[in-house]
């Protein structure tokens, strides 16, 4: 029973870990994409401005 529990909370560990990868390379290249370079506004491509 315990040799489940702890496999099954490894995998969930290791699940969670590879999203949060996923997660900060989507992150990575939305940031260092040419349209939020060349905005004229010095704004971002939506959301909340920054001050």
């Amino acid at each position: 029973m315990k040799k489940h529990a702890l496999e099954s909370a490894v995998e969930v560990a290791t699940m969670i870990l590879r999203i949060d990868d996923v997660i900060a390379s989507k992150k990575t290249s939305s940031s260092e994409s040419p349209k939020s370079e060349n905005n004229p506004s010095g704004m971002g491509s939506g959301g909340a401005p920054s001050f």
